[in-house]
């Protein structure tokens, strides 16, 4: 019996992640309900492996009504999920597709919907552009100034 409840939660867990995120639906709600929803989420961490039978049924139901009622907070509120905007490349040298997630914090929802894709990888942005040499990007920039657009269609590594 546990393990249903066990496995309905990851569920929903899963879910809100990959729909809403669960940092974002935090933020779309009440203080009041954000504030009880941590206290939930305190009180299920702290006892969830000191209770059995009928107290583990339901303090794993009280997590799970606690995740719907955030859902249906945020809905009732006007939100909806938002998809996280992506771009998706194959890497030159494997064909692994690699997503890059334009915000960082929603980076966990797109690793959540790409994850059963073996050869598929997911970074976001910013850890992108912290790998760039900033002297390319002030070159591109300056270049772009005086000849317009500019398209940079293949990079060679030597």
């Amino acid at each position: 019996m546990r393990d249903e409840y066990i496995k309905h939660l990851i569920e929903i867990k899963g879910e809100i992640e990959r729909t809403w995120g669960l940092k974002r639906l935090l933020t779309l709600v009440s203080d009041n309900l954000r504030d009880k929803f941590v206290k939930a989420e305190d009180t299920f961490a702290r006892n969830r492996s000191k209770v059995d039978g009928v107290a583990s049924r339901k303090l794993y139901e009280s997590m799970i009504r606690g995740y719907l009622a955030l859902i249906q907070e945020a809905e009732d509120l006007g939100f909806e999920p938002v998809e996280p905007e992506t771009w998706i490349i194959k890497h030159p040298n494997n064909k692994e597709s690699i997503v890059i997630v334009r915000d960082p914090d929603l980076a966990s929802r797109v690793h959540h919907k790409y994850k059963k894709e073996a050869q598929t990888k997911v970074i976001h942005i910013n850890n992108l552009l912290s790998c760039v040499d900033w002297s390319l990007v002030d070159f591109t920039l300056d270049l772009s100034k005086t000849v317009g657009d500019i398209t940079i269609k293949e990079v060679k590594f030597h």
